[in-house]
């Protein structure tokens, strides 16, 4: 146990210094509420009612997709709603960039 100790400090140490304080006070922050909305999210599971309303009161203050982030960090962002000259824009890159791709 105490060996286990040691290299997860010496582990925190070396992120430390190649990330920096406030990345890895972030990092502590999301394993924190990680575990926290796991525990909410198993107490959620027995509520069907109860977990509907949630997610709706989440979509309503414009936070779900920050909390399913959390839980799953691998979710992708939600899309950025764009003006019309933006999309325009974008259309215009992906046809150039599907016009580089082709052979």
């Amino acid at each position: 146990m105490k060996h286990q100790t040691i290299a997860w400090l010496r582990l925190q140490r070396q992120r430390l210094s190649e990330h920096g304080l406030r990345s890895r006070c972030l990092a502590l922050l999301q394993k924190i509420l990680r575990h926290l909305l796991h525990a909410v999210r198993q107490r959620l599971d027995r509520h069907p009612r109860l977990r509907r309303r949630v997610i709706q009161l989440l979509e309503r203050i414009g936070i779900k997709h920050l909390v399913m982030r959390l839980q799953n960090p691998a979710t992708p962002r939600p899309a950025i709603a764009l003006s019309p000259r933006g999309q325009a824009i974008r259309n215009d890159l992906q046809r150039a960039l599907a016009r580089l791709e082709k052979p």
